[in-house]
């Protein structure tokens, strides 16, 4: 116990007020890397095949169960090379359980002549707290088959956020 104020002050608190506050639970979060080899985009759309998992396993989901707040921030790094000899758009959009978020929706001009194009990815929305939600990538190039997703070069991770009161 801490006393505030002088010597003999009836009022005390449990903990210093300097000591930060205790979280009532851990944040939820998930990781994945992949794919496992250079995988062509169908202009269809095609979901990131990740080949693991940190929860487990592989796959197109990657599974997050939040336990404090239900705010999700997605945050991506997609290696892509383009195999056609133009410029071809490719867009890129989050999925929960299946159903394609409408924005935000990144959609950058892959460069031709076969480099490798790094694009980041960062997206946040609300889940229900203490529902396991499934997280998927899709990305859909213009041209079919014209860009492919490079083996081991792209990473995932899903994380719950703290609020902020106030």
């Amino acid at each position: 116990m801490f006393r505030i104020g002088r010597k003999h002050a009836s009022h005390v608190y449990p903990q210093s007020k300097g000591a930060p506050p205790t979280p009532s639970a851990a944040l939820a979060r998930n990781y994945a890397f992949g794919p496992a080899q250079d995988t062509a985009l169908a202009s269809t759309g095609t979901q990131v095949p990740w080949q693991l998992i940190e929860a487990g396993g592989s796959g197109t989901d990657i599974p997050i169960t939040p336990t404090t707040s239900g705010r999700i921030r997605v945050s991506a790094m997609l290696t892509v090379v383009n195999n056609a000899e133009g410029w071809v758009e490719l867009s890129v959009q989050a999925m929960l359980d299946g159903t394609p978020f409408a924005t935000p929706l990144t959609t950058p001009q892959i460069a031709p002549a076969a480099r490798k194009t790094t694009i980041p990815f960062l997206i946040e929305f609300n889940v229900p707290i203490g529902v396991t939600s499934q997280i998927e990538l899709l990305l859909t190039p213009a041209i079919d088959d014209a860009i492919s997703l490079l083996e081991d070069e792209s990473s995932i991770e899903v994380q719950e956020l703290t609020t902020t009161a106030g």
